[in-house]
């Protein structure tokens, strides 16, 4: 068999194509990623999405014997919980995202000065900033994502009211 072939085993008969490929991505200033990128076609009896996670299981449970005796990672005990983790992401300076100079200042000159305050703003919103064309858009998706957030978020005042800017930028 090729070294660039993926085998499939022949007894499963709702599959009835596959193909794969990967390709270079992006996240923010990271390039050197790559995204698997894979095609699946059924006979009908099932979704391609069903497919791929009864495979992904099978697959799970052909590797876990391997792992026998293998330590399980423990949860990082110090971390912060889910909502010291969003004021925290919510309270960083544009300046701590991964966003051009150009993005930044015109976020800025739009009074836009925290992660909180970009986070409620909606598609619509930021077409309307001076200097602030559709790639930077897109690149303040990314960044956004990087931190679990993504823009029209509706931000609990309790939780704005916790990150203590008092209206200036951090």
């Amino acid at each position: 068999m090729p070294s660039d072939a993926f085998s499939l085993d022949a007894a499963y008969p709702p599959i009835t194509h596959v193909a794969y490929n990967t390709e270079m991505s992006r996240l923010g200033k990271h390039i050197d990623y790559e995204k698997l990128v894979v095609e699946l076609w059924t006979n009908g009896s099932v979704s391609p999405d069903e497919a791929l996670t009864r495979a992904a299981i099978f697959l799970r449970g052909h590797f876990t014997p391997l792992t026998a005796g293998a330590r399980e990672e423990e949860p990082d005990a110090e971390g912060p919980s889910g909502e010291e983790f969003l004021r925290d992401a919510l309270a960083k300076s544009l300046e701590e995202l991964a966003l051009p100079a150009r993005a930044i200042n015109a976020l800025k000159a739009a009074d836009i000065h925290v992660v909180a305050d970009l986070a409620q703003k909606t598609d619509a919103d930021l077409e309307q900033v001076k200097n602030l064309g559709e790639k930077s858009i897109d690149e303040i998706k990314v960044a956004l994502s990087a931190l679990g957030l993504s823009l029209g978020m509706r931000i609990d005042p309790a939780v704005l009211g916790a990150l203590a800017r008092g209206g200036t930028p951090r």
